[in-house]
């Protein structure tokens, strides 16, 4: 192998592994700095053939808010908290109208005509732990202040902790 092509080799591995180690660093901030809140989950099917144990997640987003978000295709919700910290969707958001101090932002893709995308539309468990997860009302996530989500878990109706996502303790 002639030098310069060990010099691209390296310099490629290399930035390969500053393009992870920043992915996981971003990740690792969000789940220390993010403002954590619950999203209520609609009935899903927990098991997949091919990928193994799996919960589609389907989030309980007004059906007006939904109808809007399909014609949108991307863009973000805006959302306040409750006591519990579960979120109550508003409206989608507009540039132009400042939000108030209790508003938050997620973002959204409608990835087809059916689905609306938050971040984290599964999540994966051991194989046989179908019945512990098939109780969950709720996603745990993490947001970063421009509306970037993270999915750190499970919860049941009584937000008890049911399971971390992968990765996550």
């Amino acid at each position: 192998m002639k030098l310069w092509q060990k010099t691209a080799l390296i310099t490629g591995l290399l930035l390969i592994f500053i393009f992870f180690s920043t992915a996981v660093l971003h990740k690792e901030q969000l789940l220390k700095n993010g403002t954590p809140f619950y999203i209520e989950l609609v009935p899903k099917d927990p098991r997949s053939k091919i990928q193994g144990d799996y919960m589609i997640l389907n989030y309980n987003i007004p059906d007006n808010l939904q109808k809007s978000a399909m014609d949108a295709v991307v863009g973000k919700f805006v959302f306040t908290l409750n006591d519990k910290k579960v979120a109550q969707f508003l409206r989608i958001y507009n540039e132009e109208e400042p939000l108030a101090e209790n508003e938050y932002l997620i973002y959204f893709n409608a990835y087809s005509r059916w689905r609306l995308n938050l971040g984290a539309n599964s999540f994966f468990f051991q194989e046989g732990q179908g019945e512990k997860y098939s109780n969950a009302k709720y996603g745990e996530l993490r947001v970063e202040k421009d509306g970037k989500p993270l999915l750190v878990g499970l919860r049941d109706e009584n937000l008890e902790l049911l399971g971390y996502s992968s990765g996550l303790k």
